[in-house]
């Protein structure tokens, strides 16, 4: 009878801790999301090239099809779906920041960038998306168009 009694006490310790690591390492969700994502944009898109669970990171392509040039900061979100919409993914490091740096797309060749997002947490299954602010540069009309463009993943 004490086995069984050790048994079901060590179960039951076992399963508090693992929902308490679960816990601890489940990313913080913020606020809903504020962005109207622009994905059907006849100039410039985002696409899903690389999902690597293991490597906790995507590979992103960016294409512009325009007669100037796309623009993007390395500032980027990674949000979660839930029942009534998109949730921004809070960085555990509340101190991080993102370099003041502008990379370019030009309309002669698609760009490929890695993110990660380890500084998250450990992501649970569910529908996430990664979401980038573009710029397009001033065309010979002089008209620009700052808008967001974002991609979807699932984790399984």
């Amino acid at each position: 009878m004490k086995k069984k009694w050790g048994l079901g006490i060590f179960v039951v310790v076992a399963f508090a801790v693992v929902e308490v690591y679960l816990l601890l390492t489940a990313p913080e969700i913020g606020e809903k999301s504020t962005y109207t994502v622009v994905n059907n944009s006849s100039k410039a898109s985002l696409k899903l090239v690389e999902l690597s669970q293991k490597e906790k990171n995507i590979t992103i392509e960016y294409t512009y099809t325009g007669e100037s040039e796309l623009g993007y900061g390395a500032y980027h979100q990674f949000e979660i779906w839930q029942e009534d919409g998109w949730y921004r993914l809070m960085p555990k490091n509340k101190n991080l920041c993102y370099p003041d740096i502008a990379y370019i797309v030009s309309n002669k060749a698609p760009q490929q960038k890695t993110y990660g997002w380890a500084g998250l947490g450990r992501l649970p299954k569910g529908r996430y998306r990664f979401v980038q602010e573009v710029w397009e540069e001033f065309d010979k009309e002089g008209v620009g168009r700052e808008y967001v463009l974002a991609v979807e993943f699932k984790i399984e």
